[in-house]
């Protein structure tokens, strides 16, 4: 069995699937890429815990079908060096592949292709969102998710429905980012873990097709297919979070202003589990002070003082992480932000256009 590509197209379908690839798997098939060869073409999938990617290719084929698993690693790393317009062959010998090209010859060990795991997916159904309103979600809310948090729900990026609105959601406990567009869809809670979600993302890029089921999201590309695991769980009740009752506070200031502060501030707070920033306004005073620290009692601190629109009557004294508050006034596309706080919680809250970010107040 003999089959025959160039190097660059060989190079290009493993790039593809590098990054889904096991790199430290207990699992030895993980670390190895599926060469899968059926009428012409050859399937290149790589596997890890929770995605599986299928990248296909043309190539010149003596035999109909074979398959086989090859370490990835060096069989990747080996291509890398190849000039591209060069022709690799590989065979199959002896439960060993062989590679030629030029005057290299080279031999890789293998596993049988029978022991490599399949993606089992339930019945698919389209996801029936316009794919850039996706990516666009994506790119506003996935810093909000949590990383290390004990519910694995919050870990996430939610694609969620309720027959009418279509939202992008994380939260990390702290902070809710929402976005939020009107589309009429069928109702959908899709939790996909944030370790996923740049995979997500890329295959979203290119891609021609998205459907879902119980357990997992498929993104279809011209010549790919990925598959991603997700949480078969129920997601936090996030429409509840965001406050709707009496504005206390309402502070309108320049963006540049505001992250220009912050950026500064988060230089001096830049522990993001202790950094804090305290802003004080007096009712009807038209500029603000803004502390920041850190909680472990270095000493170091910076202050900042800002013009703002103020329309409360009452005094403000609250203190937030300064990395949540740069991170949301960043994604506005206003030149003036408006900060709106509820109540006696003091839970700020931004809006630009279809964003909403939800800012718990921390303790000084």
């Amino acid at each position: 069995m003999k089959i025959k590509l160039t190097a660059l197209n060989l190079r290009e379908a493993l790039s593809q699937v590098s990054k889904i690839v096991s790199k430290g798997s207990h699992n030895p098939i993980l670390t190895h890429v599926l060469l899968e060869l059926d009428d012409g073409f050859i399937e290149f999938t790589g596997k890890n815990d929770s995605m599986q990617k299928t990248v296909k290719i043309e190539c010149n084929a003596d035999v109909d079908y074979f398959a086989i698993a090859i370490e990835f690693t060096k069989l990747y790393n080996l291509c890398k060096s190849l000039q591209d317009e060069k022709m690799v062959t590989i065979s199959i010998e002896d439960e060993k592949a062989k590679l030629s090209c030029g005057k290299s010859k080279i031999t890789l060990s293998t596993l049988p292709a029978a022991d490599f795991p399949s993606f089992e997916v339930g019945e698919m159904k389209d996801i029936g969102v316009p794919v850039e309103e996706i990516i666009t979600g994506i790119d506003y809310v996935a810093s909000s998710a949590g990383k290390e948090h004990p519910r694995r729900c919050v870990n996430s990026v939610v694609l969620a429905s309720d027959g009418v609105t279509f939202d992008v959601v994380a939260t990390s406990g702290a902070k809710l980012s929402v976005y939020s567009i009107k589309h009429i869809v069928a109702p959908m809670s899709i939790i996909i873990p944030i370790k996923s979600v740049g995979a997500v993302k890329e295959g979203l890029l290119s891609c021609s097709s998205v459907g879902y089921c119980n357990n997992s999201i498929v993104i279809k590309g011209d010549n790919s297919i990925l598959y991603v695991s997700v949480l078969d769980e129920k997601f936090v009740q996030y429409k509840a979070a965001i406050p709707t009752g009496e504005i206390r506070h309402k502070l309108t200031f320049s963006k540049e202003s505001i992250v220009d502060s912050l950026g500064r501030i988060s230089i001096i707070a830049d522990d993001p589990k202790t950094s804090r920033c305290s802003i004080d306004s007096k009712a009807g005073v038209s500029d603000a002070i803004i502390v920041g620290k850190l909680l472990s009692g270095s000493g170091n601190q910076i202050t900042e003082s800002f013009p703002i629109d103020n329309e409360s009557e009452y005094d403000l004294s609250v203190s937030y992480n300064p990395q949540y508050l740069l991170d949301s006034i960043n994604k506005m596309a206003e030149e003036k932000v408006t900060c709106s706080i509820y109540g006696d919680k003091k839970i700020i809250v931004l809006k630009s256009g279809n964003f909403t970010s939800v800012i718990t107040q921390v303790l000084i």
